[in-house]
This record gives C-alpha cells, structure tokens and sequence, in this order.
C-alpha cells in the first residue's frame, strides 16, 4: 500500500479499490487511528508513549586538602650586669692594700613574646540545588476497528500504525471477518534529582607556636691572693651585685580553626503525567451463516456468498500513567583534617650571684683577708603564654524536600462487538495509575579528624647566691679570714599558660521531608458483546488499579569519629637564696681567724599553675522529619459482558481496580559519635629555698676563738596553686520531631481528613455504537475489592485501599427469553436475527464507502 497526505486528506489506495478515509487529525493533541475491511479482517494497532524525564541538578562542590599553618612568634630578650676582678698582693710592713670594692649595677629586662599565628582553613559550598519533575501529557487517542463479511474462506486484513497523526487501513479478503483493536498510550514523567552541595575538606590546620625567653643577671667573680708580712688590713674585697629583675611574658599560642560548611536547600520536584483519554472500538459483522441457514428452509439466497466461518471481535487498550517523584539528596560536608592549636611558652630567670677566691698567707698580721659579699635581690616575674584554641566545625545545613509524583489518569473507553455464527467478543483494558512519593535524604555530616588544643608552658626562676672560698695560713696573725657573707631575697612569680580549648562541632541540621504521591485513577467504560449462531463467548476483563505510595524521608546524619584533646597547662617556678661558703684555716699562735658569718636573704615563690584547657565534642543531628502518606481517588468503572446465541454461550466480566494509599516512611535524625575525649591536664611546680653551705676546715695550735662560723637563713616561703585539669564534655544529641502520615485511598467523592486530591476533569465518555442486542439479565456481579487500613510512623510504613466504584455484569442466555418469542420458532428467530443483522450490515458499509 502506498499512502501519501495531501491538504489534510488521507488516501489509501490498493489494487482493486480506492477509498477516502476521511479527514486526518495532524494536532498533537489527538491520535486517530481507523481501519475498516469489507470482505476481510481490519487490524488497528496505536503506539503512542509519551514520556518527560525530569531535571538533574548537581550542587556546588569545594573540596580542599592543603595544609594550613600560622606562623611562630618568637622573642629573646637578656640583661647582664658582671664584674671580675683579680688581685695578687704581696705586702711587707704595709697596710690597707689589696682589698678591691666591686659593685655591678642593676640587671633589669622586660621580655613580652609574640603570639603565634593564627591558622584559619575555610571550606564552604554553599547555594539552592532544585530539579524540576517532568511534564508529560498525553494526547487524546481513538482507534477503531471494522470488518464486515457474509461468507468464503480465510483472509487477514493490514495493520494500520498511528502516532501523532490520522492513519488509516482497510483489507479486502474472502476469508473470515475480525476486527482488532490495539492501543498502547503508556504516560510516564519522571521527578527530578537534586544532589546537594558538597564540602570536602582533608588539610591539616595548626596554629602558630607563641616563644618568649627573657632573662637578667647580675653577678661578679672576685679572686685575690695574699702575701702579709707585718702587715694589717690588707686583702678584704668588699663585693655588691646589683638587683637583678626580670619580667617576662610568654606569647601565646594561636588559634587553629577548621570550619567545613555546605549549606543550602535541596529540592526536587516530582514528575506530573496526564494520561489523554483512550477511545477503542472494534466491530466485526458477518451474514453468511444466517443467510445460508434461511436457504435451507427455502428462503431466497440473498447475497449468494456461501457459507462463512467465525468471527472474532478483540479491544486491548493500555494506557498505564505513572509519575515518579523526586529525588533529593541533601548537603554534605566531610572533614578528615586534623587541628591543632599553636603552643604557648615562657621562660624567665633573674639570678644575682657572685663569686669571691681569697688566698692569704699572714704572718704577725692583723685583719686581712676577711671579704665582705652581698649579693642583691633576684625578682622575676613570669607568666606563661597560653596554648592556641583548636576548633573543628564542620556543619551540614539547609532544607531537604522531595515531592511526590502526580499521576492523573485519563478516561478509557473499549467495546467489542460481534455478530455472526460461532462469535467472541473480548474487551481488555489495563490502565493503571501510579504516583511514587518522593524520596527525600537529608544532609550528612561527617567528621574524623583529630582537635588538639595547644598546649600553655611557662618556667620561672629567681636565684640570688653566692660562692665564698678562703683559704688561710695564720701565723701569730689575729682576726683574719672571717668572710662575711649576705644574699638578697630571691622573688620569683610564676604563673602558668593555660591549655588551649579543643572544640569539635558536627552538626547536621535541616527540616528533611518527602511528600506522597498523588493518583487519580480515570474512569473506565468496557464491554463486550457476542450475539451468534452457533456458540458464543463475551469476556470483558478490566485492570485499572490507582495507587500512590507515601513519601520516604531520611532526617540527617551526624557522624564524629574524631578524637579530642584539651591542651595541657604547664607551669614551674623556683625560688632560691643560697650561699657557699669554704674556708680552710691554719692557725699557729694566732686568735680570731676562721669565723665566717653567713646570711641568706629570703626565698619567696609564688606559683600558680595553668590550667588544662577544655575539651568539648558535640555531634548533633537535629531537624524535622516528615514523610506524607500517598492520595488515591479511584475512578468510576463500568463494565459488562453480554453474550447470545442458540448453542452454549458464557458471558464473564472480571474487574481489578483497588484504590491503594501507602503510608509514608519515615527515618528520624542520626547522631552517631565514636570519638574519644579528653580534657587537658593543669600543671605546676613550685620551689623556695633559703639555704647554705659552710665548710670551715682548721688546724690551730696555741689559738684561741677560731673557726667558729655564724650561719643564718631567710624565710623560705613557697604558694603553690596547681592547675584544674580541663573539663571533657561529649554531646551526642539527636532531636526534631518524626511523623509519617497513613495512606488515603477513597472514591472519586470521598474525603481525606487533612488533604483532598482535586479529581481530574474527565471528558464525556463516548457511548459506542452497539448492534440492536437483547437486554442484560436483571442478575449483576459485582467484584469490590475489600477494604484495608493502616497509618505510617516512625520507621514503619501503612497503606490504606479502597473499592473503586464499579457496576460490572454479564449474561449468558442459551435463549432469547426475553423476546418472547418461541426458540422452537425457527423462523421468528430467523427474522429477528436477520433484522439486526441487517441493520448492522448497512450500517458497516455506510462506514466504509463514500
């Protein structure tokens, strides 16, 4: 067959015959497909599947993996004030000599650290990702199908194909006569996807380390040496420090922050398909069997054709509409770097000090050799450089939703139809109606990287001492070697850096919600009818069930595996005065020699320890989660089988249309955290001291108050406050509301409690044209699907369904009972047949010519 489309006419030509099929529909918005056969079979097939893909939507992505570190602050700062002096002295009958005064000055410095660097690691994707669902509606579709015979052999008829436009087919033949009627309109919107935003960070961040030493000294080194012969007051060095202070501060640590974020709402929408209305018929007509039996009782032959064989009349429509729902799949914003905060340090000294050598030897000699040492006061101050704050945040954030699909089916309408001798009829429909409820997970946080607060340090002494060696040969000598010797107070304050805080946040935060799908089922109209000769079949069967699944909701999810750990805060302060003294004597007739006095000033320290810094994780995953249970309204159906005929008939209408709801499903929040935490220790040493040394060794002959040394020591006073250990706080929290709503299945005019779904607009089914055919029997079956309820929670899902309304019947009558006319009466029957036959007939080629 060869067509071709001119000025919006459809021309099908054969060899033997032309015929003009009509008008064609080129509007996308209806698909008409005809066949008709005349002596043959006519075969309709439509293929018209209408599909829109919804959006895909990928969030932003910021991924990084340097490491970050801030720079050190350093600082050293020294006073020094000393002395040293040498004597050598060999005196005869001479005096006041050899005896050297020495002062230093004072020793002052001020010593502040720098604070290390601050070290600032920044991750952030942020913006709105939303999909959009597809958008499919289908076109409205008629197909039909006719054949009309009265008698010969077997035959077929040619396809005809329609998809966006008219199409038409007709077959001449002298087999049997069938008409077959095929309709596929599946429509299908798929939902978008939407992935979030995506945040990935794996750099290490540490602060920068705060230094700072300070020191000042003051001191003097005195050696002198003696010869005396007759010789008085020689050789007594007078020897002063000066003060020596220090204050000194350490830097202190910096500061070590690592914040990973993604952020923004996630959304997709689901899928709408609009399913076109469906209009199939087919028709098959045959006369041969009649007419011949009329010619066995004399009848005229009235067409001549001769005996003809079955008929068979077949409408199968499909036209699933299903609307998938969206997809979303929240923000995200992992974390596998360590932070550690810069460490804070001090140390400061202030030390006086001196060191004094006196060697004599005296003969007939008197007070020499006898030094006089003060050291001054040693003050030092120092406080320690506190450890830098490590702090890990790494968040999740934004609202997740996901809608459910929207599925509107449209109206369906099928009828079979067939006459003659040894006819079926069947009518099949399937259109199911499927809405998926959308699935929405929310935002994901994860954590495993290591906080290390820095840790505080400081080291403190104050030290003012002094070294004192005489060493003496007396001989009839008196009131030599007698050193006097005084150390200053030695000071030191002392406190210690604190640890630095470690702070770890993971949180995953966001409403997360899935919407239910919505389905609306169309309305159905089949039937099917057989009225014959010989023995008869009619089948209607009608699939068309509506459901709509609950949405799926998944709230967020906070993970921490890393582990936490409060710096440690240091502090050790020493205070000391001290003196040495050595003297060795030999006396011969000598008296007052080798009697030291000795004094040590005080010891004072104060110390204060630092304390542990603070560790503190909180994993935290929070939001409302909802998940709505899916709308079904079914629509109407209709359905009914007749069948008629003088030998065995059966006549069945089978009806599937339950109306189902799920429940929705929801998953509430998820905080999950496997780290370990621990608070920093506080740390202190404190010392005072106030002490000497006196060693005298003598050998005396004939001599009198010698070696007789005088010792006297300070106060040594010592304050010591040890540092509090840091607190360790581990939160694990997951909080926010959970609910999933149950399923709402009703008819076409119910009610939901809390949400309605708008019924579709349905156009007017057309009533196919049917033959004259007997009435139904007043006898019914009705096929309800039974009704069942449940209601979604927490973790679990429900389903509610429905009968649809449906009127189905069938008959099967081995008699035309309902004429009233006698079956025995051949020829009433006869007539009866043949009048409808007739009709039918006429009515077919009218279709069929112009």
């Amino acid at each position: 067959m060869n067509r071709s489309v001119r000025n919006g006419f459809a021309v099908a030509t054969m060899a033997g015959g032309v015929w003009l099929l009509g008008q064609a529909v080129a509007s996308a918005d209806e698909v008409a497909a005809t066949s008709t056969a005349d002596e043959g079979s006519a075969v309709t097939t439509t293929d018209t599947p209408t599909q829109s893909n919804g959006g895909e939507a990928v969030g932003n992505t910021a991924t990084n993996d340097g490491n970050v570190s801030g720079g050190d602050g350093s600082n050293s700062g020294s006073a020094s004030s000393g002395a040293t002096v040498a004597v050598g002295q060999d005196d005869h009958r001479s005096d006041g000599n050899g005896s050297p005064t020495t002062t230093t000055g004072a020793a002052t410095n001020t010593s502040t650290g720098g604070d290390g660097g601050a070290a600032t690691n920044s991750t952030t994707a942020t913006g709105d990702t939303s999909a959009d669902g597809g958008t499919a509606t289908s076109p409205a579709v008629q197909a039909s199908a006719e054949a009309v015979g009265s008698g010969g052999g077997g035959g077929g008829g040619t396809p005809s194909v329609a998809s966006s436009s008219s199409s038409s087919s007709s077959g001449s033949s002298s087999g049997s006569s069938g008409a077959d009627t095929s309709v596929h309109a599946p429509t299908s919107a798929n939902g978008g996807d939407a992935e979030g935003n995506v945040a990935t960070n794996s750099g290490n961040v540490r602060g920068g380390d705060g230094g700072n030493s300070g020191e000042a000294s003051s001191g003097a080194g005195v050696g002198v040496g003696c010869e005396n012969l007759h010789s008085d007051d020689n050789c007594n060095p007078m020897t002063t420090t000066g003060a020596a202070t220090n204050t000194s501060t350490g830097g202190n640590g910096g500061a070590a922050t690592n914040t990973t974020t993604a952020t923004g709402n996630t959304s997709a929408d689901g899928g709408t398909a609009s399913g076109g209305d469906v209009d199939a018929t087919s028709e098959a007509v045959d006369f041969g069997d009649f007419l011949a039996w009329l010619r066995g009782y004399g009848y005229p032959d009235w067409d001549g054709m001769g005996w003809y064989d079955s008929l068979f009349a077949e409408t199968l429509a499909t036209a699933p509409t299903r609307a998938n729902g969206g997809v979303a799949v929240g923000n995200e914003a992992s974390n596998s770097g360590n932070v550690v905060g810069g460490d804070g340090y001090n140390s400061g000294q202030a030390t006086t000090s001196a060191v004094v050598y006196v060697v004599c030897f005296n003969y007939k000699s008197t007070n020499n050799c006898s030094p006089v040492t003060m050291t001054g006061p040693a003050t030092n101050t120092s406080t320690g450089g506190n450890g830098g704050a490590a702090t890990n945040t790494t968040s999740a954030s934004g609202t997740t939703s996901a809608d459910g699909g929207t599925a509107t089916g449209g109206s369906t309408t099928g009828s079979s139809e067939s006459v003659g001798s040894g006819t079926g009829a069947v009518t099949a429909i399937t259109t199911p109606t499927r809405a998926m409820g959308g699935e929405a997970y929310g935002n994901w946080a994860d954590n495993s990287g290591n906080v290390v607060g820095g840790t505080g340090a400081n080291y403190g002494v104050a030290d003012s001492s002094a070294t004192v060696v005489v060493f003496c040969f007396n001989y009839k000598s008196d009131d030599n070697c007698n050193p006097v010797t005084t150390t200053g107070a030695a000071t030191n304050t002392s406190t210690g850096g604190n640890g630095g805080a470690a702070t770890n946040h993971t949180s995953a935060s966001g409403d997360t919600s899935a919407d239910g799908g919505r389905a609306m089922g169309g309305d159905v109209t089949a039937s099917s009818e057989a009225v014959g000769f010989g023995s008869n079949g009619a089948g209607t069967l009608v699939n068309a069930p509506t459901q709509a699944n609950g949405g799926y909701a998944e709230g967020n999810y906070a993970s921490n595996s890393g582990n936490v750990r409060g710096g440690d805060g240091g502090n050790y302060g020493v205070a000391t005065s001290g003196v040495e003294v050595t003297v060795y004597c030999f006396n011969y007739k000598s008296n007052n020699n080798c009697n030291p006095v000795t004094t040590t000033g005080a010891a004072t320290n104060t110390s204060t320890g630092g304390n542990g810094g603070a560790a503190t994780n909180t994993t935290s995953a929070s939001g409302t989660t909802s998940a709505d249970g899916g709308r079904a309204m079914g629509g109407d159906v209709t359905a009914s089988s007749e069948a008629v005929g003088f030998g065995s008939s059966s006549a069945e209408t089978v009806v599937d249309a339950p109306t189902r709801a799920n429940g929705g499903y929801a998953e509430g929040n998820d905080a999950d955290n496997s780290g370990n935490v621990r608070g920093g220790d506080g740390g202190n040493y404190g010392i005072a001291y106030s002490g000497a040394s006196v060693t005298v060794h003598c050998w005396n002959y004939k001599s009198n108050d010698n070696c007789n040394p005088v010792t006297t020591t300070g106060a040594a006073t010592n304050t010591s406050t040890g540092g509090d250990g840091g607190s360790a706080t581990n939160t694990t929290s997951a909080s926010g509301n959970t609910s999933a709503d149950g399923g709402c299945a009703v008819h076409a005019a119910g009610d939901c409690p809390s949400e309605e779904p708008t019924a579709p607009v349905q156009p007017e089914t057309p009533s196919p044209v049917q033959p004259v055919a007997p009435a139904p029997a007043p006898a019914p079956a009705e096929h309800v699907t039974p009704v069942a309820s449940g209601s979604g929670s927490h973790g679990t899902s429900g389903s509610t369904s429905q009968g649809t309304s449906v009127s189905a019947s069938h008959s099967s009558a081995a008699t035309l009972a309902y004429t009233g006319a006698d079956v025995t009466d051949a020829l009433g029957l006869g007539l009866l047949a043949l009048a409808g036959g007739m009709g039918l007939a006429l009515a077919g080629r009218r279709r069929t010519t112009v």
